[in-house]
């Protein structure tokens, strides 16, 4: 019988070499996709395997040549600090790798010209890597000899019957599943180390801290100065320097995850709440307002305690007749509770409860990050209660206004993905294909382009993903209509049908920003904290560039006062260079500059925030165009 193997396609015998014996001449392959698996060049095929080539440019060969850069990290750090260091992981992430370590001396990004310096070296060697496969005993003697601790407690917490691999570059050895490619000349020099950071092992607080380096690697020079680039410019727009500057909010080890609000940025809070409370009254959704914290059989009858127990708060003084009250990590049982309060029939259906709803969860101190992840949030929450057949129509409902809303705040690029059932779903295929369909056929019926992300719904429905790309192509799930058979069930709510049978109604769990917070930081960074018009606290600075202009000043701040335009005024015997860097701070969108010229023709001297350029306009002119909400320049 014939015995073969399959490369990209074409048919080849077997002949007991190894995959690199195929290698193309002139082509950048650094491994092969065998049948699910990627295997490095030096595996051997066997008999029907499905063999593909992994190229330099390919996602999968950028991915495998971040993990060579980070098992280069990990020899760079050994040969420096040689056992005063105990390397413990290094995966690849998006954009990158990292690798986790414990030093006896802390080490600082002020290390990072050395390390690289000597990663370079590591790469000009060209030092083989070759992977072996090592017995448990073998590999826990040999890294208990390293004083390598953590790679000893992985190796041990493996099941006992798991091939080990070890691979080896040099002098230097990691415990990794690979693949990795022939040698460490082969992923290049197109890599920078970023920060550093600290990290708890394996992500448990009750372990010890090691420290994080993150780093960055390409196929090119011209990939790796775009990427440097982008972090630069992302830099620029970090949202917690722009908030603070323009004193909108700010953070503080006195109420970890917590956020303080200035009074510039809580109108800009209030002025988003508002909004989104209008277009949830026109759209026939009813405001509530729940409890903050619930008896704990609630949530152990919802299934949350089960779920995440460890990311929620519990208050330890209770009457001896309580049971343990929990402050709420979501307000999803708080509108059943709601909905069961009175009888509710068909007629009723849909009934859609809406609360800005403050939530509390318990997040690592280290992975708090500005507004991003917080310890207390508030979700623009809503429900709505419904039968099978109006799915449809509700999920048409809510992707016109969210697509209305995501457009007035200035996004314009949305991506929409369907997460279909996944392995530990409950409920019934049939059920489950119904309600999947419902939603597919509602973006059909809106001509709204998106993509399948399967087996990735919750376990109780399936659900809409709605992902904001930002001025940075960086992408953001925000919005979400996610479809609930399960919970309305297990906390008891009905409604009688047109047969006066009891029914469970269909429950949409559904946000449009998600976490408020969240969505202002991610507008920030968007805006370069230049907000739209209508949200910005200040939308005019008026200057005085000498006492002259004061009197014209005060005339100019009163007409756009009772224009009902929100207007700064600095009248500071300060250089009008000096004004305009604080009011840059502020990120006011239009700065009105006037002086003796400007008061005698009574114009002003305008200039956008983000554009250089300056124009002189007749105030009345510049007045009447904000008035009505239009640009400037």
């Amino acid at each position: 019988m014939e015995r073969f193997f399959i490369l990209n396609g074409q048919k080849f015998p077997l002949e007991g070499q190894p995959l690199h014996h195929y290698h193309p001449p002139g082509e950048d392959v650094l491994a092969a996709q065998v049948n699910t698996q990627e295997k490095d060049l030096s595996y051997t095929p066997a008999d029907g395997d499905n063999v593909f080539w992994i190229t330099k440019n390919s996602p999968q060969g950028l991915d495998i040549i971040r993990h060579d850069i980070a098992h280069v990290l990990a020899q760079a750090l050994k040969e420096i600090w040689g056992d005063k260091i105990a390397i413990a992981i290094g995966p690849t992430i998006q954009d990158g790798f990292y690798y986790d370590f414990l030093c006896t001396t802390p080490l600082s990004e002020g290390d990072f010209d050395s390390i690289e310096k000597k990663m370079h070296e590591i790469v000009d060697r060209k030092l083989p890597i070759t992977r072996h496969e090592w017995s448990r005993e073998k590999a826990l003697s040999f890294f208990r000899k390293q004083n390598e601790n953590f790679k000893e407690e992985i190796i041990s917490d493996l099941p006992p019957d798991e091939q080990l691999s070890v691979y080896q570059q040099g002098d230097f050895f990691d415990l990794c599943r690979g693949p990795h490619t022939p040698n460490t000349q082969v992923p290049g020099h197109h890599f920078r180390l970023l920060r550093i950071s600290g990290a708890y092992w394996r992500g448990d607080s009750s372990k010890v801290m090691l420290q994080r380096i993150y780093g960055t690697a390409w196929t090119t020079q011209e990939q790796l100065d775009k990427y440097l680039n982008f972090i630069e410019e992302a830099k620029k727009r970090d949202h917690r320097q722009l908030g603070e500057r323009a004193q909108l909010f700010f953070t503080s080890a006195t109420s970890r995850g917590s956020v303080f609000w200035l009074p510039d940025g809580w109108f800009v809070w209030k002025t988003i709440e508002q909004y989104i409370r209008e277009q949830l009254q026109d759209g026939g959704y009813q405001e509530i307002k729940t409890p903050l914290f619930f008896d704990r059989q609630l949530w152990e009858q919802s299934g949350h305690q089960e779920k995440f127990s460890e990311s929620m708060y519990y208050l330890q003084q209770c009457d001896t007749n309580e049971s343990q009250l929990s402050l709420k990590p979501m307000n999803c049982p708080a509108h059943i509770e709601v909905f069961k309060k009175y009888p509710k029939t068909y007629k009723d259906l849909p009934l859609r409860f809406s609360e800005f709803g403050s939530c509390c969860r318990h997040e690592p101190s280290g992975a708090l990050f500005g507004l991003m992840r917080l310890r207390n949030f508030t979700q623009d929450d809503a429900h709505i209660f419904c039968t099978q057949d109006q799915i449809r129509s509700e999920a048409e409902a809510f992707c016109s206004l969210l697509f209305k809303v995501y457009k007035h705040f200035g996004f314009e690029n949305i991506h929409v993905k369907i997460a279909t059932r996944p392995d530990n779903a409950l409920g019934s295929p049939e059920i489950w294909k119904s309600a999947e369909n419902s939603l597919e056929e509602a973006l059909k019926s809106m001509n709204i382009a998106y993509s399948i992300n399967p087996n990735e719904g919750a376990f109780y429905g399936p659900k809409l993903e709605f992902i904001l790309e930002d001025a940075l192509k960086r992408q953001w799930q925000c919005g979400t209509l996610q479809l609930d058979y399960v919970l309305p069930k297990r906390l008891g709510a009905f409604y009688t049908d047109n047969k006066d049978e009891r029914q469970t109604p269909v429950l949409l769990h559904r946000a449009i920003l998600g976490s408020i917070e969240r969505f202002l930081a991610i507008l920030i960074e968007h805006t370069k904290g230049i907000l739209p018009l209508w949200l910005a606290p200040h939308q005019v600075a008026l200057l005085t560039i000498t006492k002259d202009a004061d009197a014209y000043a005060s005339e100019c701040y009163s007409a756009l006062k009772q224009a009902g335009i929100r207007v700064y005024k600095d009248t500071r015997n300060k250089p009008i260079g000096f004004k305009v860097r604080a009011t840059i701070d502020k990120r006011i969108p239009y700065i009105f500059s006037v002086g003796k010229n400007e008061a005698t023709s009574k114009t002003v001297s305008v200039k956008k925030l983000g554009d250089p350029k300056n124009s002189f306009i007749p105030f009345q002119e510049a007045l009447n165009l904000l008035s009505k909400g239009s640009n400037l320049a």
